[in-house]
């Protein structure tokens, strides 16, 4: 897969026609890269990667590249892929369990807000990775989507690291998406920190425990990271200061089985980074 690739990344959907693949990946194609410039590094290595499947024929691994890049363009990055979402063998599993952590660190402590390029990079490699390693008989394959994933981690290093203030943690009622009024003073300290730091980014991510199908609760958490956003806006922060993502059932406060309603996996974290 990335013999004829400078820049590897990976995206999978399961289960649908040839045809409707190929419109996914029809759509993708026409989709305009967002402004934002690690959603756009996304885009293009996943259209890439879409790309490289296409020429393959393999529209299944084509079409997951090809929807996250519609993510990405729609400005709703996903993180890396979870590991249970892969039939991998333990042998891999002992380096892609610990690789991911420290990718979902990175991020969270702004990896993305102070370098897009590496972090899109890290993310489409450590996903590049999973789906090699599902695969288990690309050698080379798998050793280039891993160094891709590694370049990207130290790229993401080039720089001292940011100092993070926070996180400031907004609970939800179940399937809601409206900021309580017991809530509020919660965006608005977060608010008061933010303002005394007037060059600092600021950092939104939604969360949903989960109760319900996963792409539903995507959706979700990003309703709720706009909700809190709304709020900053309102009480003076400005929305190029602010950096949202969604991240759905994905990275659980209280790690918990599928289905499960768990109150503080319902959330949004801010944080200020100085």
């Amino acid at each position: 897969m990335l013999s004829n690739l400078k820049t590897p990344v990976l995206v999978a959907v399961m289960g649908l026609s040839l045809s409707a693949c190929a419109n996914l990946y029809n759509t993708a194609q026409e989709a305009t890269p967002p402004g934002d410039a690690y959603a756009s590094a996304l885009f293009k290595n996943y259209m890439m990667l879409a790309d490289s499947e296409r020429r393959e024929e393999d529209w299944t691994d084509a079409n997951f590249f090809s929807g996250k890049a519609l993510s990405a363009a729609d400005s709703l990055p996903q993180g890396p892929q979870e590991l249970s979402e892969r039939m991998l063998d333990e042998s891999f599993l002992s380096e892609l369990a610990p690789a991911r952590a420290q990718l979902v660190s990175g991020l969270d402590h702004g990896g993305a807000v102070r370098h897009p390029e590496a972090a899109a990079m890290a993310v489409a490699g450590f996903d590049c990775w999973m789906q090699e390693a599902e695969e288990g008989h690309q050698a080379d394959d798998i050793a280039a989507c891993k160094k891709m994933f590694m370049d990207g981690m130290e790229g993401m290093k080039d720089k001292p690291m940011m100092m993070s203030v926070g996180p400031w943690t907004v609970y939800f009622d179940f399937d809601k998406a409206m900021v309580k009024a017991d809530q509020e003073s919660v965006v608005a300290e977060a608010s008061q920190s933010a303002a005394k730091m007037p060059n600092a980014a600021v950092v939104v991510s939604g969360h949903t425990d989960t109760s319900g199908p996963a792409q539903y609760n995507l959706g979700l958490s990003a309703q709720r990271a706009q909700a809190v956003v709304d709020i900053l806006n309102s009480l003076g922060i400005d929305s190029s200061r602010i950096n949202v993502s969604a991240t759905g059932e994905a990275d659980l406060a209280v790690p918990t089985e599928d289905g499960v309603r768990e109150p503080k996996n319902r959330r949004v974290e801010i944080r200020v980074l100085k």
